[in-house]
């Protein structure tokens, strides 16, 4: 399955055509976001609820984990938004009558890959690329920035992080611990090696985390 090339399927005299994912821009992302979307809460789907005042940050996740279709979806490279354009979408919250303080998610498919973009796709394991910013600079700036705004009295991470990215971040992991509501989500999600290797993953740093 791929989703970076144009793939047909006969079905009888038809064909079955799905053309390959759009190559987005954090532009183009911008733009998206700045769309007037609804934050109301739709008496048929209450479940929206809990993601109400949740802000997206980037889109697509190179995790590659054999068990996930996000990068099917949202493609396996990075596209971040723009710090200006996040945080115009929390000033919009803001002055919702129903927001009481809590932005309960500053997250994505792996909540701290933002800002982990990359210029040059060359379809290697980008979570292992040497040239990979695991700084989590631009994270933890923006981080900072929306705890300090006015009108916000809790800010979040409720999305998972790949701690194997985080665990030399040292800045980045102190502004995490002020984001935190209970429980931090994290990935791998498992100690198992039988398992791990199963989902393409490794835990070889948990500790250390």
């Amino acid at each position: 399955i791929d989703n970076e090339k144009n793939l047909v399927q006969q079905v009888d005299n038809r064909a079955v055509v799905q053309y390959k994912m759009h190559n987005y821009t954090s532009e183009e992302l911008d733009a998206i976001f700045d769309l007037p979307f609804t934050y109301e809460v739709p008496e048929n789907f209450q479940e929206f609820g809990m993601a109400q005042f949740s802000v997206i940050l980037h889109r697509g996740c190179f995790g590659k984990c054999y068990f996930c279709s996000i990068a099917l979806h949202q493609g396996n490279r990075i596209i971040s938004r723009s710090e200006a354009n996040i945080l115009r979408e929390i000033e919009h919250i803001k002055k919702l009558p129903a927001f009481k303080g809590t932005i309960v998610d500053l997250g994505g498919p792996s909540a701290n890959m933002y800002g982990m973009d990359c210029d040059h796709p060359c379809g290697g394991d980008c979570i292992h690329c040497k040239q990979l910013d695991r700084s989590h600079s631009r994270l933890t700036e923006l981080l900072q920035r929306v705890r300090t705004l006015s009108g916000i009295k809790h800010s979040f991470v409720g999305s998972g992080i790949r701690y194997d990215l985080a665990v030399d971040a040292d800045e980045y992991l102190q502004e995490l611990s002020r984001h935190i509501s209970g429980t931090l989500k994290i990935a791998p999600e498992h100690f198992s090696e039988r398992v791990l290797y199963l989902m393409n993953k490794d835990n070889s740093r948990f500790d250390e985390f």
